[in-house]
């Protein structure tokens, strides 16, 4: 079932059918619909919205269907809100990125007391996943409910600082600090201090939505079933990954985040400089195609999301779905990067356009061979059972290299195609590879 309540399509200036854009875009997502997507899709320009449609159902067996207020978990987006909780304590001087954690949470290893605040924003503390989720009680009473056996399985992998390392524990253990600062729980503070001043009033936690929220879906066998929630996920802090929102939320509080309403500039800096791997503060940063790009995405079985804000557009695409079982943002970050490309018009084969054609094997068998780019030996296509396959170097994963058509084909991996260029004279033969809006030619030895 869809359901579309506006579209006012003027997305960007540009010289093509906006009419085309929405036809794409909605093709795009219909490709996922039902078994891998069900959900709210909202792209914006500022605060004004272009494009608002829901898919499928919050609740299938009562046959609810998904609306503009249909309440999503959204998973680690919530540790954009949590880092945006440390910079407000900052900001108001109660403490420094520079402290050590062991300054405000009691209990801790002592192999962590050289762990700063800054690392655990930056995923750089080097802390493993060992802490187990029901030791953050959520009650404010500063101490980590960590028996003997527990603390000595708590190490460190790497020095604080090292290396970069996604850590769901540490921002529990932030979840702690806020606590310990201002005195009240992680999740009063945050609705203190961001939710109501910000009117979302269909955000918060799942123990605050528990009746009205979009239930969680995997699919098993061919069917869609309910996934269900720990009582963990419900009574612990919550501030790695256990908030609740809907899309129109979002997108306000994507605005007031970037339109400096909740942090200074100066905080906000902070928070969207990215330290290693392109993370910052609860945000990822991408730079692809000459444009900035930052984002979260949050992956739960029965849960998929996707927030992203584009500053020299202003532009913000929200994906938030009620079915996964996929890591990375799962098919919510697929959906939020086809209409990205979509819009900003990038030359990208789209996962809804991933479909074979008949092709002679004469003509496969023509591709045959090992191809390099600037004397560096990149990929082999070789042929099996009539079927091309590619193999990269140092690689041992063995891809099936699929037709598009005669000349383009396309491995497992969506936004990517290969095209073979016409041959000129006695040149080697040459294809290009499409990646995500870049383009690199490489020539059989």
């Amino acid at each position: 079932m869809t359901n579309l309540k506006y579209v006012c399509f003027g997305l960007l200036v540009s010289t093509h059918s906006h009419a085309q854009d929405l036809a794409r875009i909605q093709t795009e997502i219909q490709h996922f619909v039902p078994n891998k997507f069900m959900g709210s899709v909202l792209v914006a320009r500022g605060e004004e919205v272009l494009f608002s449609e829901n898919f499928g159902f919050s609740n299938i067996v009562e046959r609810d269907e998904v609306s503009e207020s249909s309440i999503f978990r959204i998973a680690s987006i919530t540790k954009q809100f949590t880092s945006a909780s440390i910079l407000l304590l900052e900001q108001q001087g109660k403490l420094s990125l520079e402290d050590s954690v062991a300054e405000y949470v009691q209990n801790l290893p002592q192999n962590l007391e050289r762990v700063t605040i800054f690392h655990l924003l930056t995923h750089t503390s080097g802390i493993a996943e060992g802490i187990p989720n029901e030791a953050f009680n959520s009650n404010g009473d500063k101490l980590l409910e960590l028996n003997a056996n527990q603390l000595a399985r708590i190490q460190l992998g790497s020095e604080p600082g090292e290396t970069q390392q996604y850590s769901n524990a540490g921002y529990h253990l932030l979840g702690e600090v806020i606590e310990s600062v201002s005195g009240i729980t992680y999740k009063e503070f945050v609705a203190k201090n961001i939710l109501e001043p910000l009117g979302l009033q269909q955000t918060g936690f799942l123990s605050s939505f528990s009746d009205s929220q979009a239930n969680g879906y995997v699919l098993r066998d061919g069917a869609l079933v309910v996934q269900s929630i720990l009582d963990s996920e419900i009574t612990g802090v919550a501030s790695a990954g256990g908030m609740v929102s809907t899309a129109t939320d979002l997108l306000t509080w994507t605005s007031a985040l970037f339109n400096y309403s909740i942090l200074s500039q100066t905080a906000l800096a902070k928070m969207t400089t990215p330290y290693k791997a392109n993370y910052a503060l609860g945000l990822l940063i991408q730079e692809e195609n000459e444009r900035l790009r930052i984002y979260h995405t949050g992956s739960l079985y029965g849960a998929s999301a996707s927030v992203s804000y584009y500053p020299d557009t202003s532009l913000s695409i929200i994906v938030l779905s009620n079915v996964n079982e996929r890591d990375g943002g799962g098919d919510a970050e697929l959906i939020a990067k086809s209409i990205e490309y979509i819009v900003f018009e990038d030359d990208v084969m789209l996962p809804s356009e991933m479909k074979a054609a008949e092709v002679p094997v004469e003509v496969m068998r023509a591709y045959i061979g090992s191809y390099e780019m600037n004397g560096v030996l990149a990929f082999t296509i070789s042929l099996e059972n009539q079927q091309l396959q590619i193999q990269f170097e140092g690689n041992s994963n063995i891809q099936p290299f699929t037709p598009f058509s005669e000349s383009i084909f396309y491995s497992n991996y969506p936004f990517i195609h290969y095209e073979f260029l016409p041959s000129v004279s006695d040149n080697p033969l040459r294809v290009s590879l499409h990646q995500r809006g870049s383009v690199f030619t490489f020539s059989r030895i």
